[in-house]
């Protein structure tokens, strides 16, 4: 029973986690990246809070300091650097180019599990490590025709590097986060373990954004925007971080990290019927390889 929730939930973490890219996408034509982060995990936290003192208040006394140092440090990483760096991404590059490359988190996770935790990185890792690199330089290498959406003009070389260093940099940071993770979720909640990670995101992030003069364009935000931030605040959060969290709980990291490597294979007819995308053959056998690579890899 335990086994088959924990697929129910690693599925639904990665359907989520896909729309969830696409409305960010959307937000991020307009808004800067600190405070699409920060405005999210605002609406995240009017669902996240009253629902942990309703499911979870009896495990609150678990938190105790070194819990809570690994709970708000791994999402500080994560959630509020990860996000952002995905956010400039896929502003940058759209979703269907960014996401795929993002997506190879797993192999940041593995990488640094060996570093920080000395698990041992077996052979097939190799091939599957090359598979990625591959997959990445299919999807970020510059095509004359080259666009991230319909009626936008073609990605410059320039554009290309930064949006590809971004999600690679978010992939790096949410690896990271995974690890550091790990030992502040045993036996406790996940509605409670989120109930600490998403204030931690929403404070950080709306201070960075506050200091990057970003808060103004709050005013200017129209009705769709603010229907998108209710979707990817309450869905992203009290859908997606949750899910994933009970996914791992149920299933392990492992498990859970191969179902969300299919991520990018529901992001992509997202991407293309809400946001105009069209990605290239190259880009659609980029996502294909580094999907292949990372399942060696985990």
């Amino acid at each position: 029973m335990n086994y088959t929730l924990g697929l129910l939930f690693a599925f639904g973490y990665t359907v989520t986690f896909a729309a969830t890219s696409v409305g960010m996408r959307s937000l991020s034509r307009r808004l800067e990246p600190f405070l699409v982060v920060a405005i999210r995990a605002i609406v995240g936290l009017m669902v996240m809070v009253p629902l942990a003192l309703i499911v979870g208040r009896d495990q609150f006394h678990l938190l105790t300091p070194e819990r809570l140092l690994y709970l708000c440090g791994s999402v500080a990483l994560g959630g509020v650097l990860g996000s952002a760096c995905n956010v400039y991404a896929l502003k940058i590059m759209g979703v269907g180019r960014a996401f795929p490359i993002t997506n190879a988190n797993p192999l940041f996770t593995v990488l640094f599990a060996y570093l920080l935790l000395g698990e041992r990185i077996e052979p097939i890792m190799i091939p599957g490590t090359l598979l990625v690199i591959a997959g990445v330089y299919l999807i970020s290498r510059p095509r004359r025709h080259s666009v991230a959406t319909i009626g936008e003009p073609p990605l410059t070389l320039q554009q290309i590097l930064l949006g590809t260093s971004m999600a690679l940099a978010a992939a790096l940071f949410w690896g990271l986060n995974a690890v550091i993770l790990a030992p502040g979720l045993k036996g406790i909640n996940p509605i409670v373990a989120n109930s600490v990670r998403v204030p931690t995101v929403a404070v950080l992030s709306s201070a960075i954004a506050a200091l990057r003069g970003e808060w103004d364009a709050v005013r200017g935000l129209n009705r769709r925007q603010v229907l998108i931030f209710l979707f990817i605040g309450t869905v992203g959060y009290a859908g997606t971080s949750t899910l994933y969290v009970a996914s791992v709980q149920h299933i392990g990291p492992s498990l859970s990290a191969v179902i969300g490597t299919t991520a990018p294979l529901f992001a992509l007819p997202l991407s293309m019927a809400l946001l105009g995308e069209r990605p290239t053959r190259a880009t659609l056998l980029g996502t294909l390889l580094t999907i292949a690579g990372i399942l060696l890899v985990i």
